[in-house]
């Protein structure tokens, strides 16, 4: 797709998460969602996580490799704050 637009990919970018943590960051929300009584996002499901969790670790070890082999895989701490995972992404970009 890059290829066709004239763009290459100068990087990717992998966040380590723990899949545990975020799995009680959603029950988390959830409940305070149902305490204030507002309402629930999409994919605020652990039903939902589970299954993206297991796709990924399904189809992504292959893609990751390719790019952690190419040189072009720049891991980042996807557990930390938002401000400073967006720094870290700066730094790695």
């Amino acid at each position: 797709m890059l290829k066709g637009k004239g763009l290459k990919l100068d990087g990717v970018i992998e966040l380590k998460v723990d899949f545990g943590v975020l799995e009680k960051r959603i029950e988390s929300r959830i409940a305070e969602a149902k305490a204030r009584g507002g309402s629930l996002r999409a994919d605020d499901d652990p039903e939902v996580l589970k299954r993206r969790v297991e796709a990924f670790r399904k189809e992504m070890p292959p893609v990751i490799d390719y790019y952690r082999v190419e040189g072009s895989l720049k891991s980042v701490d996807g557990m930390a704050s938002i401000p400073e995972v967006a720094s870290a992404i700066d730094r790695v970009a």
